[in-house]
């Protein structure tokens, strides 16, 4: 299996590479490559998660929600201007809109 998977309390969650994990802040997580992988990760501040899901889920990538933190991966580190912070509030109505995939096993694997 091409993809990745995490674990963490709750359960442990199969990544395929047409796929992405969302784990809420502040759950303790681990994963695991499976062969090679090429992947990108997106860290939400906390502050701005409350209409996201509480809980860990694995999630179909849409391609409004890759295009964006492509874009978004090619900032600097100077200020957001009021484009980018529209920008920044695309890809968290993509997050919050992506259905769960049944792709997780709740509690089978203990946190490492």
């Amino acid at each position: 299996m091409d993809g990745i998977t995490f674990s963490c309390e709750q359960g442990s969650w199969a990544v395929p590479a047409t796929h992405g994990i969302w784990i809420p802040p502040h759950h303790l997580h681990a994963g695991r490559s499976h062969g090679p992988f090429v992947g990108w990760g997106v860290y939400v501040a906390k502050r701005a998660c409350s209409g996201l899901p509480g809980t860990p889920r694995t999630v179909p990538i849409s391609g409004l929600l890759r295009e964006t933190v492509h874009r978004m991966a090619s900032w600097g580190i100077e200020p957001h201007e009021p484009a980018r912070e529209r920008l920044a509030h695309v890809m968290l109505d993509a997050i919050e809109s992506l259905p769960e995939e049944p792709l997780g096993l709740a509690g089978c694997v203990p946190y490492p």
